[in-house]
Protein backbone atom coordinates (compact mmCIF):
# COMPACT_ATOMS: atom_id res chain seq x y z
CA UNK A 1 0.00 0.00 0.00
CA UNK A 2 1.29 3.72 -0.92
CA UNK A 3 1.68 6.29 1.19
CA UNK A 4 -0.84 8.47 0.14
CA UNK A 5 -3.69 5.46 0.24
CA UNK A 6 -2.67 5.28 3.86
CA UNK A 7 -2.58 8.86 4.69
CA UNK A 8 -6.49 9.19 3.19
CA UNK A 9 -7.57 6.16 5.23
CA UNK A 10 -6.83 8.27 8.87
CA UNK A 11 -9.35 10.71 9.60
CA UNK A 12 -8.19 14.59 9.69
CA UNK A 13 -7.34 15.91 12.54
CA UNK A 14 -10.39 18.24 12.62
CA UNK A 15 -12.69 15.27 12.51
CA UNK A 16 -10.79 13.71 14.79
CA UNK A 17 -11.60 16.46 17.38
CA UNK A 18 -14.43 17.03 15.59
CA UNK A 19 -16.60 13.53 16.46
CA UNK A 20 -15.58 13.19 20.37
CA UNK A 21 -16.16 16.13 21.09
CA UNK A 22 -19.70 16.73 19.48
CA UNK A 23 -20.53 13.34 21.00
CA UNK A 24 -19.59 14.37 24.67
CA UNK A 25 -21.67 17.46 24.61
CA UNK A 26 -24.64 15.75 23.00
CA UNK A 27 -24.39 12.49 25.75
CA UNK A 28 -26.82 14.53 28.19
CA UNK A 29 -29.56 14.61 25.55
CA UNK A 30 -28.82 10.92 24.54
CA UNK A 31 -28.62 9.35 28.37
CA UNK A 32 -31.26 11.58 29.73
CA UNK A 33 -33.95 12.18 26.97
CA UNK A 34 -37.10 13.64 26.95
CA UNK A 35 -39.78 14.89 23.99
CA UNK A 36 -39.09 18.45 23.83
CA UNK A 37 -35.00 17.08 23.17
CA UNK A 38 -35.22 14.25 21.26
CA UNK A 39 -34.19 16.20 17.76
CA UNK A 40 -30.95 17.33 19.26
CA UNK A 41 -29.95 13.49 19.38
CA UNK A 42 -30.21 13.62 15.06
CA UNK A 43 -27.66 16.28 15.07
CA UNK A 44 -24.84 13.41 15.73
CA UNK A 45 -25.38 11.47 12.59
CA UNK A 46 -26.09 14.30 9.94
CA UNK A 47 -22.26 15.69 11.64
CA UNK A 48 -21.02 11.84 10.90
CA UNK A 49 -22.85 11.73 7.79
CA UNK A 50 -21.50 14.91 6.63
CA UNK A 51 -17.68 14.06 7.59
CA UNK A 52 -18.51 10.81 5.39
CA UNK A 53 -19.98 12.61 2.48
CA UNK A 54 -16.85 15.09 2.65
CA UNK A 55 -14.25 12.08 2.82
CA UNK A 56 -12.92 13.65 5.99
CA UNK A 57 -13.25 10.56 7.53
CA UNK A 58 -13.64 6.82 6.60
CA UNK A 59 -15.66 4.14 8.03
CA UNK A 60 -13.99 -0.10 7.79
CA UNK A 61 -16.35 -2.34 7.20
CA UNK A 62 -16.22 -4.95 9.72
CA UNK A 63 -17.70 -8.52 10.89
CA UNK A 64 -20.21 -6.68 12.87
CA UNK A 65 -21.96 -4.39 10.46
CA UNK A 66 -24.46 -6.32 9.40
CA UNK A 67 -25.36 -8.11 12.91
CA UNK A 68 -25.75 -4.11 13.92
CA UNK A 69 -27.85 -3.15 11.23
CA UNK A 70 -30.26 -5.96 11.40
CA UNK A 71 -30.42 -4.72 15.91
CA UNK A 72 -30.59 -1.41 14.33
CA UNK A 73 -33.78 -1.86 12.77
CA UNK A 74 -34.99 -3.56 15.31
CA UNK A 75 -34.91 -0.87 17.58
CA UNK A 76 -36.35 1.37 15.05
CA UNK A 77 -39.10 -0.86 14.38
CA UNK A 78 -39.78 -1.27 18.39
CA UNK A 79 -39.10 2.42 19.23
CA UNK A 80 -42.26 3.32 16.44
CA UNK A 81 -44.85 0.43 17.37
CA UNK A 82 -44.91 1.59 21.57
CA UNK A 83 -47.75 2.13 23.20
CA UNK A 84 -46.10 5.18 24.98
CA UNK A 85 -43.40 6.94 22.80
CA UNK A 86 -41.61 8.27 26.28
CA UNK A 87 -41.28 5.13 27.86
CA UNK A 88 -38.90 4.12 25.24
CA UNK A 89 -36.81 6.91 24.73
CA UNK A 90 -34.27 6.12 26.79
CA UNK A 91 -33.92 2.53 25.75
CA UNK A 92 -33.52 3.80 21.92
CA UNK A 93 -31.52 6.65 22.64
CA UNK A 94 -28.71 4.65 24.87
CA UNK A 95 -28.67 2.33 22.07
CA UNK A 96 -27.87 4.69 19.37
CA UNK A 97 -25.40 6.17 21.91
CA UNK A 98 -23.87 3.38 22.11
CA UNK A 99 -23.68 2.89 18.22
CA UNK A 100 -22.38 6.23 17.93
CA UNK A 101 -19.73 5.74 20.33
CA UNK A 102 -18.79 2.59 18.94
CA UNK A 103 -18.26 4.16 15.69
CA UNK A 104 -16.88 7.01 16.56
CA UNK A 105 -13.98 4.83 18.42
CA UNK A 106 -13.62 2.84 14.70
CA UNK A 107 -12.58 6.30 13.43
CA UNK A 108 -10.97 8.22 15.83
CA UNK A 109 -9.01 5.20 16.78
CA UNK A 110 -6.98 3.90 13.84
CA UNK A 111 -3.31 4.93 15.21
CA UNK A 112 -1.75 1.43 17.51
CA UNK A 113 -1.15 4.14 20.50
CA UNK A 114 -4.69 5.32 20.37
CA UNK A 115 -6.33 1.26 20.19
CA UNK A 116 -5.78 0.30 23.70
CA UNK A 117 -6.42 3.68 25.40
CA UNK A 118 -10.18 3.47 23.24
CA UNK A 119 -10.56 0.14 24.38
CA UNK A 120 -9.85 1.12 28.25
CA UNK A 121 -12.38 4.26 27.30
CA UNK A 122 -14.97 2.11 25.60
CA UNK A 123 -14.99 -0.56 28.86
CA UNK A 124 -14.86 2.37 31.86
CA UNK A 125 -17.52 4.15 30.38
CA UNK A 126 -19.78 0.98 29.83
CA UNK A 127 -19.02 0.46 33.36
CA UNK A 128 -20.03 4.00 34.20
CA UNK A 129 -23.74 3.60 32.46
CA UNK A 130 -24.50 0.65 34.20
CA UNK A 131 -23.23 2.06 37.76
CA UNK A 132 -25.59 4.70 36.72
CA UNK A 133 -28.52 2.57 35.45
CA UNK A 134 -28.43 0.41 38.61
CA UNK A 135 -28.40 3.91 40.84
CA UNK A 136 -31.37 4.77 38.72
CA UNK A 137 -33.89 1.95 39.50
CA UNK A 138 -36.23 2.90 42.11
CA UNK A 139 -36.76 0.03 44.49
CA UNK A 140 -40.10 1.21 45.83
CA UNK A 141 -41.90 2.46 43.00
CA UNK A 142 -45.18 0.29 41.63
CA UNK A 143 -45.03 -1.14 38.02
CA UNK A 144 -47.67 1.73 35.95
CA UNK A 145 -49.52 -0.49 34.41
CA UNK A 146 -50.69 -3.23 36.92
CA UNK A 147 -53.78 -2.14 38.22
CA UNK A 148 -55.00 -2.13 34.80
CA UNK A 149 -53.98 -5.82 34.37
CA UNK A 150 -55.57 -6.78 37.94
CA UNK A 151 -58.99 -4.94 36.80
CA UNK A 152 -59.62 -6.93 33.92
Amino acid sequence: MNAAANIQSFPSDRARQLLPGALVLLSPFFLFPSTRTVWLCFLFPLLFLALLVRKDISLPRSPVDIFLLVLTVQVLISGLIVAGPADSLPKVTGYFFGLFVFYTLIVVCREPKWIQFCLFLFLGGGVVLSIVGVLGISRHEEPKYIHSIYRT
